[in-house]
């Protein structure tokens, strides 16, 4: 006798689809205390239901309990371990605890399992710049960016690890790429006036880190490289000016 195919109840799914919905809110908000809360209550309802581990996982990275995130990304991949975002997930725990090989491992599985995934190609590109394997993060980076050409850390990325294999020119078009899609990125334009004094375009360099420190007047990266910018091209009342602007 056959026994069929069954079904949960119709108020089960319902229970789950308002649970979610509720997670998604939170997420929207940036509620992320009460994110956590909340996923850890949908885990303890619906244990192998991915969405709660998921979640949970983003709540404690954003509020920044990296290794509390790990442990549950290791927990989530032993229960379900079939799903290439937890390994995505897992991988972005590993690499804000520094654990670069163990990134990497994860990374992989997530892109095994799921090849056309850009979040787990940007993530094994971290994962490689943590071992200063320069031209294979580059490479990762650059998959990253042919799934999801709007991903602007991968092309920020490609930029920074494009500066360390001294192909500035390259990487100032990454940079100016990144900066399109959302020009508050301070890391791409502190980036792209590395690559335009590397060029030798030290007006275009003075001109970018201007106008980022004219949004931003506390960034002191942003001033300290337009010191060394203005005095290489000789602009010695400036730098000094700018100078006493850092150190105050």
């Amino acid at each position: 006798m056959s026994k069929g195919k069954t079904r949960a109840p119709s108020h089960i799914h319902s229970s789950l689809n308002g649970a979610i919905q509720r997670l998604l809110a939170l997420y929207q908000r940036s509620d992320f205390t009460a994110l956590e809360a909340g996923a850890r209550q949908f885990i303890q309802r619906f244990p192998n239901h991915v969405f709660g581990h998921k979640a949970l996982i983003a709540a404690l990275l954003q509020l920044d309990k990296a290794e509390q995130a790990l442990v549950v990304a290791n927990a989530a991949v032993e229960r379900i371990p079939g799903d290439a975002e937890l390994h995505v997930n897992r991988a972005a725990a590993c690499i804000r605890c520094g654990q670069a090989e163990l990134a990497l491992a994860a990374a992989d599985e997530a892109i095994r399992l799921s090849p056309g995934n850009a979040g787990a190609h940007a993530n094994k590109g971290l994962a490689l710049k943590q071992l200063g394997a320069w031209n294979p993060a580059l490479e990762a980076y650059r998959r990253a960016i042919e799934l999801n050409p709007s991903d602007h850390d991968s092309l920020t990325n490609a930029g920074i690890a494009l500066l360390e294999l001294e192909m500035p020119q390259q990487a100032q078009a990454c940079f100016q790429a990144g900066i399109a899609l959302q020009p508050g990125d301070t890391e791409a334009r502190n980036g792209l006036a590395l690559a335009q004094e590397a060029l030798k375009f030290l007006e275009s360099a003075r001109s970018e880190l201007e106008s980022l420190l004219a949004q931003k007047p506390d960034d002191a990266e942003a001033r300290s490289r337009l010191v060394q910018i203005l005095r290489q091209d000789c602009h010695f009342v400036d730098a000094e000016r700018e100078t006493q602007r850092f150190l105050t």
